[in-house]
């Protein structure tokens, strides 16, 4: 039969080294968001501790079969909606909304017209920002689906 190699065959899953790999892909991922916060930026993938959707699939195991608070939950989805952020080719500079990363000036000591002439003398990265934000859109889609499944999982088998 051509598709002899396609039949089911036993899976033997180390569930405790699943687990402690699911809690380390986690945990970086959970550090790197502390040292890394700023969520408005569009990012390269390049900089996330583990590929994206490994990170990904390991919160929503996490999101269906921990324990843990509702509130503990909403951090773990938090986070996962977070990974839209980071996007394939955005480079080695993140992205800003107004092209320009304006936490590395102090605004309060700037006029509006200056803080003005500071946004529209970088439109190239407006643009880029802008070429990136309908990917970041649709992530957030699907990472929302995701995630919202992986909850769903996870209060059915509450009951």
């Amino acid at each position: 039969m051509a598709f002899g190699w396609f039949k089911k065959k036993p899976v033997k899953i180390n569930a405790e080294k699943l687990s402690t790999t699911i809690g380390n892909i986690v945990g970086d991922y959970g550090e790197f968001l502390e040292t890394n916060p700023n969520v408005l930026e569009i990012v390269d993938v390049k900089v996330l501790p583990h590929d994206k959707e490994t990170i990904l699939t390991a919160l929503c195991v996490v999101i269906t079969k921990q324990g843990g608070t509702e509130q503990e939950r909403e951090h773990f989805i938090s986070a996962a909606l977070a990974l839209a952020q980071f996007q394939k080719g955005v480079g080695e500079h993140p992205l800003h909304p107004l092209g320009v990363d304006i936490t590395k000036f102090n605004i309060n000591e700037m006029s509006p017209e200056n803080l003005l002439a500071l946004v529209a003398g970088n439109p190239s990265g407006k643009e880029q920002y802008d070429r990136f934000k309908p990917l970041v859109e649709a992530d957030i889609k699907r990472i929302g689906e995701r995630v919202h499944l992986a909850n769903r999982a996870h209060r059915e088998a509450s009951h």
